[in-house]
């Protein structure tokens, strides 16, 4: 049995203990909690006034930041009913533990938070491969910190190239292929009765050192000439002397020169003399000859 003593028969506030002392700081540095407690020494009877306030009553304390060596912060705290609620009392209303991070700047901690990848500088470009014509270059990085406790990993280029020089070396140049010029046209090949007479064109320049190729083109053109019809005369064939061969086309490499002689005629057997006639012509490519 408990509280066997009669109820009192007349009204009577309710009273609290006095505040007891302060609990010790929840944690020596970086910030805590510490409280006091009290009870409630007589309880509201009849119509008395009930007690109006706190049992616990909670400050910061240890503000001053922790400094490596002080001993490590507690993570959670914990507290217990004193007094349950009776007689219609409020019942108590809030956690009996509570829980926090702590410790975060420890080293352990910091040894173990997530750490990036980080890649280092890019290193100089290196020599060029050639001083002309075309080369290449290069430059590197490294992965200067791995990635630790889940944090990004490195996605990127590890080596670099390029070109470089890539002007032509002395000498060297491109040079591109060219046709010539147009030669005059020849003689006709007939005086009467339809011929044909032609003109020659040759590659001036020839490509070299990668320069652009000649596209392909007509070399020789050829056209109807002397169309008129003949009345009588007829032709003898004969040639005349060759002539000097003309100067080469280059001075080096291979090159084309030639000579030309031309086609005889009479007008008739018995007439004139027989004499050149500069409407027809043979052309001989290649080296003099007698």
């Amino acid at each position: 049995p408990c509280n066997t003593q009669e109820c009192p028969t007349e009204a009577r506030d309710c009273e609290f203990s006095p505040w007891g002392d302060w609990e010790d700081c929840s944690v020596p540095c970086g910030g805590g909690e510490q409280h006091r407690s009290r009870t409630i020494l007589v309880e509201a009877t009849m119509d008395g006034a009930l007690c109006n306030g706190l049992k616990q009553h909670f400050r910061v304390c240890n503000m001053k930041a922790c400094e490596s060596g002080d001993p490590k912060v507690p993570c959670e705290r914990s507290r217990a009913v004193s007094q349950f609620a009776s007689n219609g009392g409020p019942p108590c209303d809030g956690g009996e533990r509570v829980v926090r991070a702590c410790n975060t700047g420890s080293a352990t901690c910091i040894a173990n938070m997530p750490k990036d990848c980080v890649f280092s500088d890019w290193s100089e470009w290196s020599t060029c491969s050639h001083a002309c014509d075309g080369g290449q270059t290069s430059r590197s990085r490294e992965i200067q910190t791995q990635a630790q406790n889940f944090g990004k990993p490195c996605a990127g280029v590890l080596f670099q190239t390029q070109s470089c020089n890539t002007q032509a070396c002395p000498g060297n140049e491109p040079v591109d292929c060219m046709w010539g010029i147009w030669g005059d046209w020849s003689a006709c090949s007939k005086t009467c009765g339809g011929g044909q007479f032609a003109r020659h064109r040759a590659i001036d320049t020839e490509p070299a050192a990668g320069g652009r190729q000649c596209d392909a083109r007509s070399a020789m053109e050829t056209g109807p000439c002397n169309i008129a019809a003949c009345y009588g005369s007829f032709q003898v064939c004969g040639w005349s002397d060759w002539g000097d061969w003309v100067a080469c086309s280059t001075t080096c490499g291979g090159g084309q020169r030639d000579r030309v002689r031309q086609k005889r005629w009479v007008p008739k057997a018995g007439g004139e003399n027989a004499h050149d006639v500069p409407h027809t012509s043979r052309r001989l490519f290649g080296a003099p000859t007698e």
